[in-house]
């Protein structure tokens, strides 16, 4: 069952939910994609908010970028919004604590999507969203990783990679071979799962 049918999705009147979409990035235009589709989800997305310049007065399948997230509160007040969904799975806790707490003030609803850890994985889609919880508001900014250290302190080790098999595991693996590490070692429960990236690491990454 989907997260959306669990709760009622008309207003009282009898019409569809309007909808307000923070972000309108790859996550957002999915979301508008599946509320745009005949199914009994019976939300109608009505605009974008987003911080990009570039993104401003475009529209995404038929859906207009109005505003910056900053202006979220005033566009609650000045247009019927039943509902926000937070569209930005990498979104940091105070991108989610400043919708979460223009939306409480309205009494209106949130949701979001699961953080970008969550989805490494699986798939970015409306079927995820869920209410905004306490380790959102508490999210981090992105760590900004130095390339050029990280390739240094890598070359020309011997480098171990547990859970190699898995999404995170297989991903951190490929990025190590592109250091030149003198030996890489692969560990894992999965035969077949690290079998693949075995097999992919010896295609792309010859030596070691």
């Amino acid at each position: 069952m989907r997260i959306l049918s669990e709760q009622s999705n008309t207003r009282p009147d009898g019409k569809a939910k309007r909808v307000l979409i923070i972000g309108a990035g790859d996550a957002g235009a999915l979301v508008v994609r599946e509320l745009q589709r005949p199914s009994q989800l019976n939300l109608i997305p009505i605009g974008f908010l987003d911080d990009d310049p570039a993104k401003q007065n475009h529209q995404i399948y038929g859906v207009s970028v109005i505003g910056k997230v900053d202006k979220l509160s005033g566009i609650l007040d000045n247009q019927q919004v039943d509902e926000v969904i937070i569209a930005i799975p990498s979104a940091p806790g105070n991108i989610i604590r400043l919708v979460n707490d223009a939306c409480r003030q309205k009494g209106i609803p949130s949701r979001t999507m699961p953080g970008i850890y969550e989805l490494i994985g699986g798939k970015v889609s409306v079927n995820r969203l869920r209410e905004v919880d306490i380790t959102d508001l508490l999210r981090r900014e992105p760590i900004r990783v130095n390339d050029e250290k990280v390739g240094l302190s890598l070359e020309g080790k011997r480098v171990l990679v547990t859970g190699a098999g898995g999404s995170i595991g297989s991903e951190l693996s490929r990025q190590i071979a592109r250091r030149n590490p003198a030996e890489l070692v692969l560990l894992g429960h999965g035969e077949n799962s690290i079998f693949e990236i075995l097999l992919e690491l010896q295609s792309n990454y010859p030596h070691p």
